[in-house]
């Protein structure tokens, strides 16, 4: 029993390690910010962010991000604008508003579509547009997404399923910190600037965006980190009335290189102690070219054993090749800011701290949907709690990061729940991390085995 205890602790840590979820998420945080500055409004249902939004509302919310609602209806019951449109009603003064500042074509020469769901790639292009950006000049209508997200406010891969309001939210947050063509500002700040969105009412989301991007200047380049990581964690299992708890600790060392940002060449290495129920174990793992290589000294009968294998890694990195693998903190751009309700600095003799809570509903998002993927979501129920992080500063270095998390899991008449506490110290950040690697030859292909193993039991 704690043998396989052991083995399943390394598994649990090695995935925790490797497996890097995304999806669309819950932005309410995001729709409550955007309400108070007069760009989302709800109905007596609240802001039906689940709902899937038409092309018509999709206007409303693009006229509203120039703080031109009553200028669009004005003008054009003025008749000072007008559209070619002929499947507008309602919605035909935002039409009408958008064709005139060449922020919309339609979907044909006479139609707007004003009944068709918005995609998120038109979507996207909405935005490219907002900021300043043209299709057929700086863009092509097809690569629209791609060109977003090197801008850095998008990612379609958050959004595998239908686009949402809850999306539609997510992307307009994230566009308004992203910088106007020709940079030098925000879209916040522009639309500020232009009197389009009262300053007063933005400067805490105008707060929120600065601090966010100087965090996001202190992560060192292509996410490269050699830190010491230490972590406490508790799962409690409640089955048949019975509860059992379970302590686990971690001490060790991790390492990611940014000597190429290619996901399936990515360079990671671990190595640690963990500890549970009076038993430990030794890890040490390496991620290299597309492969996992794992040494793991874990408690026999008489002494320890010692085990090496290696497993392909590729298809499932392939799989996570279009999402960011770093952290919730992207490398470039605010893509990911909308997982953050709040992002704050406080003063200490010595330091300043960041502290940053990211919301528990967009992270049990992302983990559900990855679950998915794998077929492991069937009869699961998650809730995940607020994450706290907190960045210690000082002299502009990144010192130190610690992370408080609670998650529960219910599955198969079994409730798990697990808090846990982490701790990084930062040894060095960018290109000087480097990792050295031993000799993989007497390594053994895990998959090859259990192919074995499959083979074997098929024959018999």
């Amino acid at each position: 029993m704690k043998r396989f205890f052991a083995i399943l602790l390394a598994a649990l840590l090695l995935a925790a390690v490797l497996c890097v979820p995304a999806s669309a998420a819950k932005y309410e945080p995001v729709a409550e910010e955007l309400s108070a500055i007069g760009m989302l409004k709800g109905t007596g249902d609240g802001f039906e962010l689940d709902k899937v939004p038409n092309r018509a509302q999709a206007a409303v919310m693009l006229v509203r991000l120039f703080g031109a609602e009553e200028e669009a209806q004005a003008d054009y019951e003025a008749g000072k604008i007008a559209s070619p449109f002929k499947d507008v009603s309602w919605d035909a003064p935002y039409a009408a508003w958008l064709y005139t500042k060449g922020l919309t074509k339609g979907v044909s020469a006479t139609e707007f579509g004003s009944a068709l769901p918005c995609s998120a790639h038109d979507y996207a292009v909405f935005m490219l547009r907002t900021l300043g950006y043209q299709d057929g000049a700086d863009f092509e209508y097809a690569d629209a997404s791609d060109f977003a997200a090197k801008k850095g406010f998008f990612l379609s891969a958050l959004i595998p399923g239908d686009f949402k309001r809850d999306d539609l939210a997510a992307v307009t947050y994230q566009a308004l910190a992203t910088e106007v063509k020709g940079g030098g500002q925000t879209l916040l700040e522009k639309l500020v600037q232009d009197g389009a969105v009262d300053e007063k009412a933005a400067k805490p989301m105008l707060d929120k965006f600065s601090t966010y991007e100087k965090l996001n200047g202190l992560m060192g380049e292509g996410g490269a980190m050699d830190a010491d990581l230490k972590l406490s964690m508790n799962i409690s299992t409640v089955e048949s009335g019975i509860t059992m708890t379970i302590p686990m600790t971690l001490d060790g060392n991790i390492k990611v290189a940014a000597e190429d940002t290619d996901i399936l060449k990515e360079k990671v290495a671990m190595a640690f102690k963990a500890a549970a129920l009076d038993e430990e174990i030794e890890m040490k793992l390496w991620l290299q070219e597309g492969w996992c290589y794992i040494d793991l000294v874990i408690p026999a009968e008489e002494g320890t054993e010692e085990l090496k294998f290696k497993m392909d890694m590729s298809p499932m990195q392939e799989m996570l090749a279009e999402y960011d693998t770093g952290s919730l903190l992207a490398e470039n751009g605010a893509y990911l800011l909308s997982f953050f309700k709040s992002v704050t600095t406080r003063e200490t003799s010595t330091d300043t701290l960041y502290e940053c809570v990211i919301s528990g509903d967009a992270l049990e998002g992302l983990v559900q949907e990855i679950l998915e993927s794998i077929g492991m979501a069937d009869g699961m129920q998650m809730d995940i709690g607020d994450v706290k992080v907190v960045y210690t500063v000082r002299a502009d270095k990144l010192l130190s990061m610690t992370e408080e998390m609670t998650m529960k899991v219910s599955a198969e008449g079994q409730d798990v729940t697990v808090t846990m506490d982490m701790s990084f110290l930062i040894n060095s950040l960018g290109s000087s991390v480097a990792i050295t690697y031993p000799d993989f030859s007497d390594y053994i292909d895990m998959g090859a085995e259990m192919a074995d193993l499959q083979n074997l039991g098929s024959i018999a």
